[in-house]
């Protein structure tokens, strides 16, 4: 349909309705935001176990301290930011044992 989101590579195509684009591509970027975060983690060998997600309040805290010192890295606005991370800091806003972000919703 008309305004869908496509994402397509060689292991195949989603489409996300037009009214849930917003949603995908904010959780797209604060997905971004938590890979590069645990990556620069990990190279400086301060992730401990918590390879690729293991977020508590305290992961969450560090990561907008880390977002706030590198602002380029921010490519939605920074209240967008600062609603998703608050939604997936919250109870059951994570997602399996692991405790990871989910695609948190942003509640409309």
């Amino acid at each position: 349909m008309p305004g869908d989101l496509v994402i397509a590579n060689s292991d195949g195509v989603i489409f996300f309705p037009a009214q849930h684009a917003a949603e995908a591509t904010a959780s797209a970027a604060f997905t971004a935001l938590q890979d590069a975060y645990d990556y620069e983690l990990n190279a400086a060998g301060q992730n401990g176990g918590q390879l690729e997600g293991g977020c508590t309040p305290e992961k969450y805290a560090g990561l907008v301290k880390w977002v706030d010192a590198r602002p380029d890295k921010l490519r939605r606005p920074r209240a967008e930011f600062i609603a998703v991370i608050t939604a997936a800091s919250q109870p059951g806003g994570g997602r399996g044992a692991a405790g990871g972000a989910a695609a948190p919703h942003l509640g409309r």
